[in-house]
């Protein structure tokens, strides 16, 4: 009778459908973008960051393995010790520092290319230097720590951890490879020594961290940098001999170890150098005099085109030349007084 549904009018049916259908839409898109937020916020087992479960796989291990070791398996045998599984170690907060910076990071925290590219050793070696040298985390840190940490340990690429400190440019420099050339960082509260880790930056050409607090001995490893060509490490507490291993460093052609606590005589593998031109020992401890830098006859294992005049290839020389014979030496220093009273030598 007068109580039967009436059907609705086509053209009001498609109004109500095509309503229906928005409004389904918008709850839909508010759906996904919740869960895009809450999957971004907190990130399912096995995926998380870069850390995901086809690298597990790859790599056959489980979840309670330390991805970033597993990785670094290689370097970690080479250097021969189990630092990085002491707590408390620069090397163990470097492997924890990296492993969690992996699992919050984004797909661009590639960890096999840069296994393979050796960019993760790299990244791991910086880190353990920081660590080493003083770094807490928190620049101007009133118990210690590097004056400023331009950026060091942070998720930024570390060929981009540098800053400006009284104008000048300090940090990390990297080739075209993003391979690490350069470490500057002079006078920012460094202190600590030099970590055996550093022998794997092959691509180093220059190193300036003087006007630090520098401790320890140079290490025999410190040979293996064979693309050094500056070495600064003046004004710090550096003690022991030289290495005879500075000698691998064919293409050094400065090396300033000024004012330092360095002792005995210089290794003659180090006289032989064929690049040197500017070498400042001043202000140490070293015996024996200087003159094997000057003697031609030292330099019979050279190449004579290159080095046969070593006395003019060395430009600036500074030495103790009142307690040591140095008779090519261009500046002659008083044992114990700052670098500031050097003075001209007289032909």
């Amino acid at each position: 009778g007068d109580n039967k549904c009436k059907p609705i009018p086509q053209r009001r049916s498609k109004r109500f459908v095509c309503g229906v259908v928005g409004v389904l839409a918008v709850v839909a898109c508010i759906l996904g973008a919740v869960a895009a937020v809450n999957n971004a916020s907190h990130p399912k087992k096995g995926t998380e960051g870069a850390i995901t479960d086809d690298l597990k796989n790859d790599l056959n291990i489980d979840d309670d393995m330390n991805v970033v070791e597993v990785l670094l398996k290689a370097f970690l045998e080479a250097i021969g010790t189990n630092d990085h599984r002491i707590p408390g170690t620069p090397q163990y907060k470097a492997i924890q520092w990296l492993y969690e910076s992996a699992r919050e990071g984004s797909e661009r925290f590639n960890l096999s290319e840069w296994a393979i590219r050796q960019l993760l050793v790299q990244r791991y070696v910086m880190a353990v230097f920081y660590y080493t040298t003083g770094g807490t985390g928190t620049a101007g840190d009133s118990s210690g720590g590097w004056d400023d940490d331009c950026g060091f340990v942070t998720a930024k690429n570390e060929c981009e951890w540098k800053c400006t400190k009284n104008s000048d440019a300090i940090g990390i420099t990297c080739d075209e490879s993003s391979r690490i050339q350069k470490i500057l960082l002079p006078n920012n509260n460094l202190s600590g020594p030099i970590p055996i880790e550093f022998k794997a930056l092959a691509s180093l050409v220059e190193l300036d961290i003087s006007n630090n607090f520098i401790q320890g001995q140079l290490l025999e490893s410190i040979g293996d940098l064979r693309s050094m060509k500056s070495f600064n490490a003046a004004h710090n507490e550096l003690t022991g001999n030289l290495p005879s291993s500075l000698g691998n460093l064919s293409f050094l052609g400065s090396l300033n170890l000024m004012d330092n606590n360095l002792i005995g005589e210089i290794p003659p593998e180090v006289n032989r150098l064929g690049s040197l031109s500017n070498l400042r020992l001043s202000g140490n401890g070293f015996t024996g005099g200087m003159n094997n830098f000057c003697d031609i006859e030292n330099l019979e294992n050279r190449s004579l085109l290159r080095h046969q005049h070593r006395r003019y290839l060395i430009s600036t020389f500074y030495a103790d030349c009142s307690i040591i014979a140095c008779d090519c030496c261009t500046h002659c220093c008083e044992s114990g007084m700052p670098a500031s009273s050097c003075q001209p030598k007289n032909p």
